[in-house]
């Protein structure tokens, strides 16, 4: 079973590689599994990003009010994961627990 770590947050995060681990495990196809976990990856930091930082942050330069550009990122990434669950592709039990 891949090992679970605690995120700067406080959240529990897997990584990439763990992710793609469980799914080639279950009989995912390797391409597939990459995909899943790239997206999963990428879902899950842009999510740790916008618990950390909110919704909305401060422009670096201008420290005018502005949204998170995470969330674009995470809807993305989310998008991707639909996509790929509706291909077949659905998550090892846990992944998003």
């Amino acid at each position: 079973m891949a090992e679970i770590e605690e995120s700067e947050n406080g959240n529990l995060t897997l990584d990439r590689n763990q992710v793609f681990a469980m799914l080639t495990a279950r009989g995912v196809a390797s391409h597939k599994a990459g995909l899943y976990a790239d997206a999963f990856a990428e879902y899950q930091e842009a999510q740790d990003n916008i618990r950390l930082n909110g919704s909305v942050v401060s422009h670096p330069r201008t420290a005018e009010a502005v949204p998170n550009p995470y969330l674009g990122i995470r809807d993305k990434a989310f998008s991707r994961l639909e996509s790929l669950h509706k291909t077949g592709t659905k998550p090892p039990p846990g992944l998003w627990t």
